[in-house]
């Protein structure tokens, strides 16, 4: 397995103006929930985030090439729980 410098990535997942992601305040902690485990599950640093009701933006430092992984594990846990 190659080695790969540690990089910051910005993260932003804009799903369009009329569909709303997070419509309640349990929606938002279900996502932060799920959000926290990112770093042990793929060893990456969650540095900052940023909800909004239609998307929303990650801070996030690689130390491996996982981000792609990492991401999609985030995106479709929220969908199943949605």
């Amino acid at each position: 397995m190659r080695k790969h410098e540690s990089r910051f990535l910005r993260y932003g997942r804009l799903l369009g103006e009329i569909l709303v992601i997070f419509r309640s305040r349990r929606c938002y902690g279900k996502f932060i929930e799920l959000l926290s485990s990112v770093p042990k599950r793929f060893g990456v640093r969650l540095h900052g985030y940023v909800l909004m009701g239609n998307h929303y933006h990650l801070q996030l430092e690689t130390p491996e090439a996982n981000l792609s992984q990492a991401v999609h594990w985030l995106n479709v846990s929220y969908t199943v729980f949605g």
